[in-house]
């Protein structure tokens, strides 16, 4: 008996400490996304329909939108190079 509880204590701690730690954040629109990629802890960016990019460089507390000229386009995956450079492709031969 005490073999089966200590087995459920493990068990229990174990998965209280597996729990991601996902929180809300508010990206400032509307449009749905597509892709997310971060290339640190800080900054990263976000693509999805309507040719929306968004930039946040404090973890995602607050997102800047990036103008692009692929307006009204969906764009569906974004692939970040460097703090300053960034490739997003989409529907339709977008670039």
């Amino acid at each position: 008996m005490k073999k089966i509880i200590l087995i459920l204590i493990i068990f229990h701690c174990s998965l209280s400490d597996s729990v991601a730690q996902w929180v809300t954040q508010s990206s400032g629109t509307t449009a749905s996304f597509r892709d997310v990629e971060f290339i640190n802890r800080n900054t990263g960016w976000a693509c999805g329909h309507g040719g929306i990019i968004v930039k946040t460089t404090n973890g995602g507390k607050s997102w800047v939108n990036q103008p692009n000229p692929a307006v009204n386009k969906i764009l569906s995956s974004i692939c970040p190079v460097d703090s300053n450079v960034v490739y997003c492709v989409g529907w339709f031969e977008t670039l």
